[in-house]
C-alpha cells in the first residue's frame, strides 16, 4: 500500500474512533433536533445508560437558576455529551431547547441551537466523570421541562441516546433539594434522583401503650362474659 494511503488513513483513524472534539456538529442542521450522533453508527452500545443527570430543583420558574450535572457511575467516564432543556408534555413541541445556560465547567462549551447558550455539549475528548452548568429556565408555563442528553462514552460507536432527567414543574416560588452531594453513588437509577430511602419491609408495630389498652379490653370483657354465665 502507498505510503501516502497509509499516512491518511492513520490521521483519519482517531477521528472515527472518538466523538467530535471540539463539540457536538450543530451546523448540521438535524443535530440540534434529533440529539443523534453523526458519523457515530453504527452504534455498539447496550444496556442502560451507565450516566445520570441530576438536577437542583424539581420546580422551576422565574429568575430561578437550576444547576444540572452529568454524572458517570462509578468506574465509568465519557468523552462527549450534548445537553438540552426540553418540554416533556406531549401534544406541545418537544424539539425546541429551551432556557439559557449561564455558566459550564471547564472542558465544556456554550451551544447554539437555534438561540445562544440554548444547549451545552463538550469541548475536547478528555474523559470526564462529571460535569456541572447553571440553566436559566423560561419565565412563563412550558409545561414539564426535562434534561436529555445523548452521551458518548466512547469511542464514537458507544453512546447513549435519550438520557433524562426528573421532570421539573412550574412555580413562581420554585423549592430546591437538598445539597447535592459530591460522591459518586454506588449504584443510580437513570435520569432519577434518590430523595430517601423507602424500606418496603416496614410494617406497623402499636406501641406499649396501646397494647396494653388492648389487653386490659379483652380482660374486661372476658370478665363480663365469664360472669353472664
Amino acid at each position: 500500500m502507498d505510503n501516502a494511503v497509509v499516512m491518511m488513513l492513520l490521521f483519519l483513524l482517531p477521528r472515527f474512533s472518538l466523538p467530535y472534539p471540539s463539540g457536538p456538529p450543530v451546523a448540521i442542521q438535524r443535530v440540534c433536533r434529533d440529539m443523534d450522533p453523526v458519523g457515530h453508527r453504527p452504534r455498539t452500545a447496550s444496556g442502560q445508560a451507565p450516566y445520570t443527570i441530576q438536577i437542583s430543583r424539581y420546580n422551576y420558574g422565574p429568575n430561578q437558576p437550576v444547576h444540572v450535572t452529568v454524572r458517570a457511575n462509578r468506574g465509568v467516564s465519557f468523552q462527549g455529551f450534548f445537553l438540552q432543556a426540553r418540554r416533556q408534555a406531549t401534544g406541545r413541541d418537544i424539539t425546541e431547547a429551551l432556557g439559557e445556560f449561564t455558566s459550564i465547567s471547564s472542558g465544556t462549551k456554550f451551544v447554539t441551537c437555534v438561540t445562544p447558550a440554548s444547549a451545552w455539549g463538550h469541548n475536547g475528548d478528555t474523559p470526564k466523570t462529571a460535569v456541572t452548568a447553571t440553566w436559566a429556565s423560561p419565565t412563563t408555563d412550558q409545561g414539564p421541562i426535562i434534561f436529555r442528553a445523548t452521551i458518548v462514552k466512547g469511542p464514537a460507536s458507544e453512546f447513549w441516546t435519550n438520557v433524562e432527567s426528573p421532570a421539573m414543574f412550574f412555580s413562581s416560588r420554585p423549592r430546591e433539594f437538598g445539597q447535592e452531594s459530591t460522591t459518586t453513588p454506588a449504584a443510580s437509577t437513570q435520569g432519577r434522583i434518590c430523595l430517601g430511602r423507602s424500606n418496603s419491609s416496614y410494617s406497623f408495630r402499636p406501641s406499649v401503650t396501646v397494647t396494653t389498652v388492648l389487653l386490659i379490653i379483652t380482660l374486661f370483657l372476658l370478665t363480663v362474659l365469664m360472669g353472664s354465665m
